[in-house]
């Protein structure tokens, strides 16, 4: 909330046929929290690393839709380290992926680094290191296209940048990440959602400071009619 990026807990569940919003189990205190990797799954949303009101955290959380409570450690173990702004997604096998972000709680210090926490009934279930995106960047727009990771846009080491990096997660014998076409323009701290076979990316910012735009670029690989 506001200039000084206060985190904060309340969950709130939207019905579309009403519509109306209303409020669900708050996160457990002291674990309040924006700028999360996030990933809904049946059953469960998924809130990896992100930041608190003073620093990047690497605690993670799991809302159970089912009973309505918060899930963290030890069942679900903190990343290697702070990460906030990170990309994030499960594969098809039920392991979750975590991508770039900040280590810190702004955009000065983008990372490269790539975690896999495989699923859950696995033996010693920790975070290990697999292949780093090829740039390092926080705060892109993502979204899982085709069981594939896009990372569209983001912060990255001189700043927003239009570029595409493609995570296929299952992919053993050549590199794992993949450049795709880049953004018409650089896009800092926008949000992605996949629908289909297509990542679309509304608003985002030119530069790092607060400058929202009222773009909204469509990322869609199995397109061939242009």
């Amino acid at each position: 909330e506001g200039t000084q990026h206060v985190a904060h807990g309340e969950l709130y569940a939207l019905d579309l046929l009403t519509p109306t919003w209303s409020g669900l189990a708050a996160m457990p205190a002291g674990r309040e929290r924006g700028a999360a990797g996030v990933i809904a799954t049946p059953g469960r949303i998924y809130l990896l690393g992100g930041e608190s009101s003073t620093a990047a955290v690497a605690s993670c959380l799991a809302f159970d839709v089912a009973t309505g409570t918060w899930i963290g450690a030890p069942e679900l173990p903190d990343l290697p380290a702070p990460r906030s702004h990170p990309a994030a997604m499960r594969r098809s096998d039920g392991s979750l992926i975590v991508a770039g972000g900040f280590a810190g709680p702004d955009a000065s210090d983008p990372r490269a680094d790539v975690w896999l926490l495989p699923p859950e009934g696995a033996p010693d279930r920790q975070w290990r290191t697999v292949a780093s995106m090829p740039d390092p960047r926080g705060g892109c727009a993502y979204g899982a296209v085709n069981g594939r990771l896009v990372c569209a846009g983001g912060v990255g080491p001189a700043g927003p940048t239009a570029s595409v990096e493609v995570y296929d997660p299952f992919e053993a014998d050549n590199p794992p990440w993949t450049m795709g076409e880049p953004m018409p323009v650089a896009r800092a701290v926008a949000q992605g959602a996949a629908v289909g076979a297509r990542l679309i990316v509304p608003g985002g910012a030119p530069t790092p400071a607060v400058a929202p735009t009222d773009t909204v670029y469509v990322y869609a690989p199995l397109d061939t009619t242009r």
